[in-house]
């Protein structure tokens, strides 16, 4: 659960005052109330590292220490309610941020001493769920005050927390835990520490689960301790999963985390021996058009950070892994209504992917399958590629993000894809997102191929108007 991963040591660090207002009777007390607050950081780790050592602790002395904690956690929130009034709101979010107040607040105030009642459970229950509450309103307070990412995070670890001691209410406290982070991973969406919170409460498609740990690892911040948790959920899985095509993308992915605990031989058989002929069968079941929609830009992803999160030896089986399902993806057979819809989502983050290296000569492999591939595309969905080719990005008719968008959204290799203000009135609803209408299918679609068109831009071949021509070279 924890957040902050930097903070290692107590150590004295005053938010920045205002130059105008730093002599002042205002001032001098900002600077007396931080100093009182150092004090009390200082007593406050003395008090859990006693905790830790103690065998056993009666009520009054937990009571004792509670109240401790709670005045630290006061003190912060009148020190940082008061800093909002005496800076200006232009200066405010930078001078916070760059302070460690935030972090320390929640080490020091909050998740520690909450961690050692965790430690002590069942037996803490009560106590624990008095000083989340006690937690959860000051945060709320600096979110009403200060907006921004972290106390969304901070009031999303807190509904992460309730989870472990309330049973009864889990839906209640996961759904407040994805509600916080999503709105957190909005304003910060390059941010991998946030896709890993949100993998953590996620009880959603175990494929979905899967990508976000990987996301989280090739966002433009990647969160390096994600891989651990990943392996621990990724062989869970593997003993449980919830269908047999995820058990066989696990398997692969399972023995991939593990290097270089597992040989790159040892990598490169469990790809090679995934039976890409039962992909092929999953891919082809009518009964899993609807299922797979869902999860085909999970896989793309997740068979994308392959190719990115492990180093330069892995990338090659990244490759074969990612290419290998897209060739499935976009084989003839599949070009029926609704197979080729329930795929689109896949095509459409494989080819964002490949538009980024479009100067890779191993991407001309699959060029040939994918112009024929494009050409039927455009024919079934009747559009007209000349004026799709016109547009900057294609926005006409449809101007929300399309599903896989917030999947895509962060990474690495789309930093520069989506308008600056394509996801501006996304809503908070997270379930809306979702909810996508018939005609979808064919925005989509003039996606991919404006997409490919900007492929071939990049490689200096232009396209005949209507047709894509095989004239990919390397």
């Amino acid at each position: 659960m924890q957040i902050f991963e930097d903070i290692t040591a107590v150590h004295r660090e005053y938010i920045p005052m205002p130059l105008t207002k730093a002599d002042d009777a205002g001032g001098h007390w900002f600077r007396k109330l931080q100093d009182e607050i150092f004090k009390k950081e200082e007593i406050c780790n003395c008090i859990v590292r006693n905790l830790l050592s103690l065998p056993r602790i009666s009520d009054a002395t937990w009571l004792r220490h509670l109240a401790s904690h709670q005045s630290l956690l006061e003190d912060y929130e009148e020190l940082l309610s008061t800093f909002s009034h005496l800076v200006g709101e232009s200066s405010l979010d930078k001078d916070l941020m760059e302070s460690t107040i935030p972090s320390r607040l929640w080490h020091h105030g909050i998740r520690q001493f909450i961690e050692v009642l965790r430690k002590r459970l069942p037996q803490s229950t009560h106590l624990m769920s008095a000083y989340i509450s006690i937690a959860d309103r000051a945060m709320l307070n600096l979110h009403r005050i200060f907006g921004g990412s972290i106390w969304r995070e901070c009031l999303g670890d807190l509904a992460s927390y309730r989870l472990v001691i309330d049973d009864e209410r889990s839906p209640r406290w996961r759904k407040a835990a994805i509600s916080w982070y999503t709105e957190a991973s909005d304003i910060k969406p390059y941010c991998g520490r946030l896709c890993h919170h949100l993998a953590k409460v996620s009880k959603g498609e175990s494929l979905e689960r899967l990508c976000l740990f990987l996301k989280s690892l090739t966002c433009v911040e990647p969160f390096e301790k994600a891989r651990e948790t990943m392996l621990h959920t990724i062989v869970r899985e593997v003993k449980d999963p919830c269908s047999h095509f995820a058990a066989l993308v696990f398997k692969a992915h399972c023995t991939i985390c593990q290097y270089p605990g597992r040989s790159l031989d040892d990598c490169w058989e469990a790809v090679k021996q995934l039976p890409y002929d039962d992909m092929d069968d999953y891919f082809g079941d009518d009964s899993h058009t609807q299922k797979l929609k869902a999860n085909a830009a999970y896989i793309a992803v997740s068979n994308i950070a392959v190719v990115q999160a492990y180093g330069s030896q892995i990338s090659t089986i990244g490759e074969y892994l990612a290419y290998s399902t897209l060739r499935v993806a976009i084989a003839g057979k599949h070009w029926q209504s609704n197979r080729l819809k329930s795929l689109l989502p896949l095509v459409h983050v494989m080819v964002v992917f490949i538009w980024t290296r479009a100067t890779h000569d191993k991407d001309a492999v699959i060029w040939a399958a994918l112009c024929k591939y494009l050409n039927h595309l455009a024919s079934h969905f009747g559009i007209h590629v000349a004026e799709i080719f016109q547009h900057d990005f294609p926005v006409a008719g449809h101007n929300r993000p399309l599903q896989e968008d917030f999947l895509l959204r962060g990474l690495s290799y789309t930093v520069d894809y989506f308008p600056t203000s394509w996801f501006r009135n996304v809503g908070v609803n997270i379930n809306q997102r979702y909810i996508e209408s018939p005609s979808t299918d064919a925005v989509r679609a003039e996606r991919v191929l404006w997409v490919c068109y900007r492929i071939t831009l990049v490689r200096g071949v232009i396209p005949m108007p209507l047709t894509f021509a095989n004239t990919y070279t390397g």
